[in-house]
């Protein structure tokens, strides 16, 4: 992910990018999951990381050969991270600041801190508690990157009325 990094820093830019993450556990097995991270312009490197809590599918592939599987649970463990939002920095012009001399609750202030930003990944946006968790935390912001298939007729949340994958192209 550098490379992508190195531009984010050379344009100036924040960047949030999803990966599989493995992770050295204590034992001398890996642990995988579902990650994002947040790059920060005006911080030069990472500042938050989340790791995808819902994963959707099954463990084994359906037995149907042209069944849409959806493995993440072979993959992948739960995140263990939570919902936590963070400030992203540089985002605003003239945000308030412990320097600024004003305090945080003048009118004139009111909004003026950095963006408070929560993460999810694809099947985190399906629960509530994932958006009761940013409320909360008054996330003003809340990225969520995703890639989910048009045509899964054995997943959940699947619409009984597209009946056939070109119906589902139709529908996209």
């Amino acid at each position: 992910m550098k490379p992508v990094f190195d531009k984010a820093r050379e344009y100036g830019m924040d960047v949030s990018i999803g990966y599989a993450e493995c992770d050295p556990a204590p034992s001398s097995e890996h642990v995988h999951y579902n990650t994002a991270v947040y790059y920060s312009a005006a911080a030069d490197k990472v500042i938050h990381k989340y790791r995808k809590i819902h994963l959707p599918g099954t463990f084994e592939p359906y037995e149907r050969k042209d069944a849409t599987n959806q493995l993440e649970k072979r993959y992948f463990r739960p995140g263990n991270l939570g919902f936590k939002a963070f400030r992203a920095p540089g985002l605003v012009e003239d945000t308030l600041t412990k320097t600024s001399g004003k305090s945080e609750n003048e009118v004139d202030t009111l909004g003026r801190g950095d963006p408070i930003v929560g993460i999810m990944i694809c099947n985190d946006r399906r629960w509530p508690e994932a958006w009761r968790a940013y409320g909360l935390q008054g996330a003003e912001i809340v990225l969520c990157g995703y890639n989910t298939t048009a045509w899964a007729p054995e997943l959940l949340g699947t619409n009984p009325k597209i009946t056939t994958k070109e119906m589902a192209k139709h529908e996209a």
